[in-house]
């Protein structure tokens, strides 16, 4: 990630390595439990380390990632109700060869469900968009996006495709 970083959390303190080499360490501010550091770009692994009395309690980790290679797809559960009123929500991620999410992939994806259910909707953490929900194609942000799918009463499964110019497909079924 290119830029400032500034990390929240409730710690007295806090130490910020990148590639295993400490960057310092800076309280929080008593009111706004965040420290600020500033850091040039480099690739590889951020990691900032919280600390309350002197005991290690928490990491956050950023690590550069390579370009996407993967659409993957993950819904929230695993099996749906045929009755015409299920929903199920697909969790996006747009991955690297190492499985890692690529946070400034924005690939347009595009969703094709068969079977048992009928797709309602795509979303993406863009607060700002303000197009059509209920279409088949949409661009992911910080490589993430969330399909909704409703059951439409026929007993059969599900079958979703995604597909994104210049990766490989992914289907999932449930």
């Amino acid at each position: 990630m290119k830029g400032d970083t500034a990390f929240f959390y409730s710690v007295l303190y806090r130490m910020l390595t990148l590639n295993g080499k400490s960057l310092g360490r800076k309280e929080t501010g008593k009111d706004t439990y965040y420290a600020e550091f500033e850091v040039s770009y480099k690739p590889g692994k951020l990691e900032a380390i919280g600390y309350r009395n002197g005991k290690k309690v928490g990491t956050c980790k950023l690590e550069t990632t390579g370009s996407v290679s993967k659409i993957q797809a993950n819904p929230v559960w695993k099996e749906m109700s045929r009755d015409g009123k299920d929903i199920n929500i697909i969790e996006i991620r747009l991955t690297d060869d190492k499985g890692r999410t690529v946070p400034e992939a924005e690939n347009e994806i595009i969703v094709s469900v068969t079977g048992g259910a009928k797709l309602i909707g795509i979303d993406s953490p863009n607060l700002y968009y303000t197009g059509n929900f209920k279409t088949d194609r949409r661009k992911a942000q910080n490589g993430t996006l969330l399909v909704t799918v409703q059951s439409n009463g026929k007993n059969e499964k599900t079958v979703i495709n995604l597909s994104s110019k210049g990766i490989k497909d992914t289907t999932i079924s449930f």
